[in-house]
């Protein structure tokens, strides 16, 4: 809003052409003892990514699920080797996996991508 002496008016303001974008969420839950593993990918909030993580964990077979990550507008990538597994997120998917096999490589042998996903913005207008 500008004002002046004796007019006051709006000045921009959302351009009606542009794009409107939302994030999208997404989890991973793992269970260290039984080896159970969840995920989900585009959901509209962190606590419905992560509630869904959770309940594919446990479906799985998992008792003590737990979130390892929980990402939004990026992908995510998890290696595992013969001991260890390493989780990364990035924002396109081929970094995501590079890096998460990077870090595996360097830790531990054996390393393979065992998920990858993403959950990027979806436009809504």
């Amino acid at each position: 809003m500008q004002k002046g002496n004796g007019w006051e008016g709006c000045v921009g303001g959302p351009d009606p052409d542009q794009p409107t974008w939302e994030k999208r969420w997404g989890a991973i839950a793992l269970d260290d003892t039984t080896g159970a593993f969840g995920s989900s990918s585009r959901e509209g909030s962190e606590s419905r990514a992560e509630k869904n993580a959770l309940a594919t964990c446990k479906k799985q077979g998992g008792k003590t699920c737990r979130i390892e990550i929980s990402y939004h507008n990026q992908c995510v990538s998890l290696a595992a080797g013969k001991f260890k597994y390493f989780v990364r997120a990035d924002y396109t998917l081929a970094l995501a996996e590079s890096n998460s096999l990077s870090k595996c490589g360097k830790e531990d042998e054996g390393c393979k991508i065992f998920y990858s996903n993403c959950s990027l913005p979806e436009r809504i207008q």
